[in-house]
């Protein structure tokens, strides 16, 4: 009779538990693996918890379209996700964030908010939102640079591949941020930078691709595009990225987390924050 009744107590606790809505914005696709290993990583971090949880993911697919575009997206999923009652937000990537707070829906400024893998975070932004905890992934180009040095020491000509976009732009900074300190140690490197939106082509493969003029040198792609992976793949010089799924498309080596791996905890913070605690009480 304990037994029956116990029994019955915990069903009734269980039958009684909320389930949660759980919105999960990704900056990319839907066909790319890092996107099953995201979601699976932040299914796991969440199972831990025994919580209920209902999860819905969405799409920003922010390489297929300009800032507006994005915007417009964005405020869909928004709709959708005011519709359904969601109780909390997780982005993943830069796109995700930055077009989630900038989109003109509110939403974003409304529900506890945890970002995951942001490399170039808006402190001042952040600062001033009471509402999001979370992670980033900002990359180390110093430990690039030293990496590469390490295995190529005869490679001094160092070019940075971006195009237009803020990413892109802001990697390059970050780069010529560490720059001085690296050439005080190895004074015998070169920086440039090419924007592909701007070069002509035959800049681009002369400088890449070309294996006569690539004996000494050294690529850097801060932010990876689709365009970026073509060049990649016919590179005749070393390439290194800051995004792990540049990792089957040409690239030597990347700095970056493991897609899985850092959802994980962003699940288990997602369940901490459903339980009633506040994001504020969580450090990024």
């Amino acid at each position: 009779l304990v037994g029956l009744m116990l029994l019955l107590a915990t069903s009734l606790s269980y039958a009684s538990e909320p389930t949660h809505k759980v919105l999960f914005i990704q900056s990319y696709n839907p066909f790319a693996k890092v996107s099953s290993d995201l979601t699976r990583g932040l299914k796991d971090g969440l199972k831990k918890s025994g919580l209920k949880v209902q999860l819905t993911v969405e799409y920003l697919d922010a390489t297929q379209w300009e800032m507006k575009q994005e915007q417009l997206i964005m405020r869909r999923i928004c709709q959708r996700a005011r519709e359904r009652g969601v109780d909390l937000i997780v982005t993943s990537g830069d796109e995700a964030y930055y077009t989630l707070t900038h989109c003109g829906d509110s939403l974003g400024y409304q529900r506890p908010l945890l970002i995951a893998g942001v490399k170039y975070p808006d402190w001042e932004l952040l600062d001033s939102m009471s509402n999001v905890t979370g992670y980033t992934a900002v990359p180390k180009f110093m430990e690039i640079l030293n990496e590469a040095h390490r295995l190529f020491p005869e490679r001094t000509k160092v070019i940075c591949l971006g195009e237009a976009g803020f990413m892109a732009q802001q990697g390059d900074r970050e780069l010529r941020l560490v720059w001085d300190q690296f050439v005080e140690a190895h004074p015998n490197y070169s920086l440039t930078s090419i924007n592909v939106d701007e070069a002509q082509p035959w800049r681009i493969i002369e400088a890449v691709c070309n294996a006569a003029h690539t004996r000494n040198t050294l690529v850097i792609i801060p932010k990876w595009t689709p365009f970026l992976a073509i060049v990649s793949k016919n590179s005749k010089a070393p390439v290194y990225a800051c995004q792990n799924r540049a990792l089957t498309n040409g690239v030597l080596g990347v700095y970056d987390l493991e897609s899985y791996r850092k959802m994980v905890p962003v699940g288990e913070r997602v369940a901490q924050i459903l339980r009633g605690h506040a994001p504020s009480e969580f450090p990024i």
